[in-house]
Parts: C-alpha cells; structure tokens; sequence
C-alpha cells in the first residue's frame, strides 16, 4: 500500500477528483500501523467504501449483509463484540467494514459511545477500518479517526451507485 493508491472506487475517472481522497487513511495506515481506524464520511457512500477497501488492497465486508441478515429479526441482539469477531475471524491482513452503524443504531448512545472509544483505543493484530456516516461526530478525536474532506471526494453518479450494487 502506499499513500497513493490511484483507486478512486467507484468507476470513477481520475479527472474528477482534485488529489487522491484516501491519502489521508492511507497514510495513517502507514504512520500508525495496524489496529482500528473509524472513517467519517459526512454522507453514506457505498461506492467509495467499496473503492477504499480496494485502493487499500484490504477485504470489503458488509456487515449488515454478511452479519445482521442471518440474523433476521434477532439482529438487534448480537453483541457489539460480533463486530471484532467479524474483523479477527477472516484471513485477511487488513478488512474495511462496511454497514457496522446497523449495529450501533441499535444499541444505546452510551453503548455506542463506548464501542467507539475503545476501538480505537486497543491494539488489534489486524487493519480494521470501519466508516462512519451516522455516528462520525460520536467518533472520539484521534490519529485513528479520519474526516475525509467532502470538497476532496468524487461526485455521486449513476455508475458508482450501480457498481456499489455488486
């Protein structure tokens, strides 16, 4: 990996985007090493949490489709803990996981709030990113807690929706 991936995601054309807008994760990643990052997104954008995991050559996990849904109704009871278990369990180096704010919509602010802080405050083994569109301004202030820059980002278009659809 390195600071510039030149994987916009998306479908998006390098044009469109003035400078690489996962430079600042990546280079994180880089400086801080393994362990959990939280991503604040102002808007939920599949799309480019798709391209980030891929521009970061990590393993893209839906949570709320891979998780949650085998669930069924009973989703809103697993535990915050099952989304470590979820990041720890694969083989892979690195995972962004995609949809965790299903669960924490779920749970208390308090316990939201806490899930946050200690994420990011523990070593793991593993890169473990986890983007945030509802919950970014819960994240606590940290080098593991990127805002990305709205006016940095590709714009939403027709194809990046679809190709987040796969």
């Amino acid at each position: 990996m390195t600071d510039s991936c030149n994987c916009l995601g998306g479908g998006y054309p390098a044009d469109e985007v003035a400078g690489d807008w996962t430079v600042p994760i990546a280079s994180a990643i880089r400086i801080y090493g393994a362990g959990g990052y939280l991503v604040r997104f102002d808007v939920y954008r599949p799309d480019l949490v798709q391209g980030l995991a891929q521009c970061l050559g990590m393993a893209f996990v839906d949570f709320r489709a891979a998780i949650m849904a085998l669930q069924g109704v009973k989703a809103n009871r697993l535990s915050l803990d099952s989304i470590i278990e979820t990041a720890l369990a694969g083989d892979w180096g690195g995972v962004v996981l995609h949809n965790v704010e299903a669960l924490l919509s779920v749970k208390t602010a308090a316990e939201r709030q806490a899930w946050l802080n200690a994420f990011i405050a523990r070593a793991w083994a593993k890169t473990i990113v986890v983007p945030l569109a509802l919950y970014g301004e819960a994240a606590p202030v940290s080098v593991r807690t990127i805002r990305l820059d709205p006016s940095r980002l590709p714009g939403e278009t027709l194809l990046g929706r679809l190709w987040a659809t796969k």
